[in-house]
């Protein structure tokens, strides 16, 4: 970043340098599918992946002159993975970092411009091992399977060797894994289980010949027709410790519904129960869900609309859209309403939404549209619309025979303060008569009669 002149130039320049120097060597043997060997070293003490530094020159004409700009605070953040991982593995991996800090210079610049920066991330081998070797063998047959696997650090202080074997029973479908380790040993039995009516795992963990594990877990499957329930249970047997049980139903029924009842117990002072109830068919669409932790502490959801249609010749439909997030203190959003429509004949409902903490008073909305047929056809209508920004209502009343029709409007509502002056209510009255084919229709207006067609002059006549 510079100014040239011509006769003369400055400026300001940053070089960054990027730096890497990494080395691995190993052998990888496969044979006949059934063994696998491979040998991994990392003949550097210390790795350099990645190094990244920042420096600033200021440029006057053709002189460059270094420059360490804010030098007062600098700070350094040095994070590893620590000795349980180096004891574990044999490396260690740290991560550096170098910067200025200008928190107490009013005047200094912003980030990258405060002054050089640098990063390096470095693995450290903290052992005298010359590599790690690894191994695996799987032999058996179709009945029986056995796995042999085997870690070691050859010429290390430290004892790293991890050795686990495997078998596994096909026709009992029992298995069996052992794992040696310098820090643990552990063993692990079980059996598996699999019938269209149950399907189900059993195992036992022993840890060091002391502490014993066992985990039963099984799900019961019973079909009637299209309708197919699911019994999960579940166990965990732990040293000094509840007993954590699962236990409950999934019900469902092919892309019509499903429904959910989980009780959780072991883990917390209470049972946690989650229920939950799913509807997919022509008249309505729900999720409705709720979680409780504790007695009366219930976290529940509820979405969804339920549409009927009833009749062929004159339909009536009904609509009931809902959504609801409860928390046990509050209920946070709220949306509830019901409508009914019969064709020729009415239009009725009204909605209602609620959000806490967004909306001070809830906003809600009503319809009621009427119709009613005789030597006089009559129609009204009321609307009305409650909510803290405005209130108002609308009425409309219309009568019509052949030859006219008389429409009536009122309006009313309610502004906030600053506009409270403005009138707040309206009522507009027509009339609409059709006379005969030349002039087919008159519109009765309070100040006169307007006739479409005539000339302009004779278009509003006072009476």
């Amino acid at each position: 970043m510079s100014m040239d002149a011509f006769v003369t130039k400055t400026g300001l320049r940053v070089v960054n340098t990027w730096h890497s120097s990494t080395a691995l060597k190993g052998r990888v043997e496969l044979r006949r599918g059934k063994i696998l060997s491979a040998d991994i070293d990392f003949p550097q003490q210390k790795m350099e992946i990645l190094d990244v530094s920042t420096e600033f020159f200021s440029i006057h004409g053709d002189q460059q002159k270094k420059q360490d700009l804010v030098t007062g605070n600098r700070k350094r953040l040095e994070l590893c993975t620590g000795a349980r991982l180096a004891t574990i593995t044999g490396l260690e991996l740290c991560n550096e970092f170098q910067w200025p800090s200008t928190s107490m210079v009013d005047d200094a610049p912003y980030f990258p411009f405060t002054g050089p920066f640098s990063q390096s991330l470095v693995l450290h081998k903290r052992d005298t091992h010359a590599g790690y070797k690894f191994f695996a063998k799987r032999t058996g047959s179709k009945q029986n399977t056995f796995v042999h696997f085997n870690l070691n650090t050859p010429g290390s202080r430290t004892d790293r060797t991890i050795d686990v074997s495997v078998s596994l029973k096909r026709k009992t479908k029992e298995f069996e894994m052992e794992a040696l380790t310098p820090w643990k040993k552990a063993t692990l039995k079980g059996s598996m289980t699999s019938a269209k009516t149950n399907i189900g795992l059993k195992g036992q963990l022993t840890v060091d010949k002391s502490s014993e594990y066992i985990v039963i877990s099984e799900v019961g499957i019973k079909r009637k027709k299209s309708t197919v329930t699911y019994t999960p249970r579940l166990e965990i047997r732990r040293p000094r410790g509840k007993v954590i049980q699962l236990a409950g139903t999934v019900e469902t029924e092919v892309n019509k519904k499903a429904s959910v009842e989980l009780t959780l117990k072991g883990v917390t002072t209470h049972p946690v129960n989650l229920k939950s109830y799913l509807v997919n068919s022509k008249t309505e669409k729900s999720l409705k869900g709720s979680l409780s932790l504790a007695p009366e502490q219930d976290y529940v959801l509820e979405a969804g609309y339920v549409y009927q249609e009833t009749g062929k010749k004159k339909p009536t439909i009904k609509a009931i859209p809902t959504l609801m997030v409860k928390t046990p203190k509050r209920e946070l959003v709220s949306l509830k309403g019901a409508w009914e429509y019969k064709e020729n004949k009415s239009l009725q409902g009204s909605t209602t939404v609620d959000v806490h903490n967004i909306l001070s008073k809830p906003i809600t909305f009503q319809c009621d549209m009427r119709q009613t047929s005789g030597k006089k056809t009559k129609r009204s209508a009321k609307v009305i619309l409650r909510s803290e920004f405005l209130d108002a209502k609308v009425i409309g009343n219309v009568e019509s025979t052949k030859k006219t029709v008389n429409p009536t409007v009122t309006l009313e509502y309610t502004l906030p303060k600053s506009y409270r002056s403005w009138s707040n209510k309206h009522t507009i009255r027509s009339k609409l008569t059709d006379h005969d084919t030349k002039n087919p229709l008159e519109v009765q207006v309070p100040n006169g009669l307007y006739k479409p067609g005539a000339p302009a002059s004779e278009r509003i006549s006072e009476r």
